[in-house]
């Protein structure tokens, strides 16, 4: 009899009530459907329990945990797996291509040695009914691949490709990786609040892996989205590069730096925070010159001597 290989599809979820049933229809729409599915509810105060009820009746297996971050929800679905690969798929995002666990499992059963593999994301935000892509596809965008296709590419991923860009990432949702991997380079790291995700692909790169040219994720881009605060973060990002040599690597701190301290400053300046804006955009110039980030220091500390004029 042919051996079947099973997925273990992880779900984080923390108060997606809304979503959380959405993300399991495009796992149970996928046609490979040896499947383990497991949503780990990471201390929900929402509806999310009573509408994951209903999914366990169709076979999804339900853990609960006081609320310890997606890091540490990922640990725990990796730990109670049952497949021999992973994918991770967060609560509040879609599978829109239904081929994409067969291709990834046909894929890796033919060539052992290949360790994971990856594809792009697309950003959407839905308002009722209504879906609109608010941006193009991740890697595409950022120059990862120029020819969108169904067949999968072995492909070498370096941390220049992984850290150099803003743009370049890999999406958590598209990965199907190897269990056994895991088991090598360790669990996701509950320490750092961002960059835990490129913390571990960093570790996963000794391994052979594949792209997919295509859109493999829906990412739902709404007001509780964590990712586009991680400005807010910069000792995570100082232990990211000391941890794995990135600068030795062609990997710029400074780059990095002046992008986080940027954020912080348009974030103080949309609440009118002008000091802290202006001292931001100068840690970022003192980081990496740039004119646009000189525009807004030039702006912010001009606000903020009119507003200490004003109050005055």
């Amino acid at each position: 009899m042919p051996h079947t290989p099973v997925v273990t599809v992880i779900v984080p979820n923390y108060n997606h009530a809304a979503f959380v049933g959405q993300a399991l229809e495009s796992v149970w729409a996928q046609t490979w459907k040896h499947l383990d599915v497991l949503v780990v509810d990471d201390g929900s105060t929402d509806a999310s329990l009573q509408t994951l009820q209903a999914w366990t009746n169709r076979g999804v297996r339900l853990v609960q945990q006081h609320n310890a971050g997606a890091s540490a929800a990922r640990n725990r679905g990796i730990e109670m797996a049952q497949g021999e690969y992973i994918a991770f798929l967060d609560a509040d995002d879609l599978w829109p291509r239904h081929d994409m666990l067969e291709a990834a499992v046909r894929l890796l059963e033919e060539y052992p040695d290949l360790g994971w593999t990856f594809g792009d994301a697309q950003p959407f935000r839905a308002e009722g009914p209504q879906t609109t892509f608010i941006d193009a596809p991740y890697l595409l965008s950022g120059g990862y691949y120029t020819q969108p296709g169904d067949a999968a590419q072995r492909r070498s991923v370096t941390p220049q490709d992984l850290c150099n860009n803003d743009r370049f990432f890999i999406p958590t949702g598209t990965l199907v990786i190897r269990r056994k991997c895991f088991r090598e380079v360790g669990a996701f790291d509950v320490g750092l609040k961002m960059f835990e995700d490129t913390d571990m692909w960093l570790r996963l790169l000794k391994y052979p892996v594949a792209f997919f040219p295509s859109v493999l994720l829906h990412r739902r881009v709404h007001d509780t989205n964590i990712s586009h605060r991680r400005w807010a973060y910069l000792d995570d990002l100082q232990t990211l590069f000391e941890r794995h040599q990135l600068e030795a690597q062609g990997v710029s701190f400074d780059f990095h730096a002046a992008r986080a301290h940027c954020g912080t400053g348009r974030d103080a300046w949309q609440r009118k925070a002008y000091p802290v804006a202006s001292a931001a955009f100068a840690r970022a110039l003192r980081h990496r010159w740039s004119w646009k980030t000189f525009v807004w220091y030039v702006r912010a500390k001009a606000a903020q001597q009119l507003h200490s004029r004003v109050s005055s």
